[in-house]
């Protein structure tokens, strides 16, 4: 993990390079992420499989705004496992793939948020 920080490249078109609106987003994933994450690991506990598909398409938004496509290729394998029933024997093994790599983000979007906040003054 390291100082690995989120790409914001997405962030900083949408913001127009205002970094307290970039820094404010960063906040809010942060927040929704580990909760969307935990709610698809109970969905999954409770075989709720369609809330799982449908909080696994919630959460690839916010996955995809930190230009993480890997973790978005399996968001959107949950979401269509959870979705279509298909496949439903991988399901636990993918989201526990997916508590992991959660953890790795949360990390590079506090890496990268203190360097935006140094930046912002």
């Amino acid at each position: 993990m390291g100082n690995e920080q989120i790409n914001i490249s997405y962030l900083e078109m949408i913001a127009d390079g205002d970094l307290e609106f970039i820094i404010h987003m960063l906040d809010l994933i942060y927040v929704s992420l580990p909760k969307d994450v935990n709610d698809i690991l109970n969905f999954e506990i409770q075989k709720d499989y369609n809330q799982v598909g449908s909080t696994a398409h919630r959460l690839n938004n916010s996955v995809l705004m930190l230009s993480e496509t890997e973790v978005s290729e399996l968001v959107i394998k949950i979401e269509f496992i959870g979705k279509s029933g298909e496949g439903i024997e991988q399901l636990n093994s993918l989201v526990q793939n997916l508590s992991k790599e959660s953890e790795i983000i949360l990390s590079k979007i506090e890496n990268t948020k203190r360097v935006l906040v140094s930046k912002a003054g």
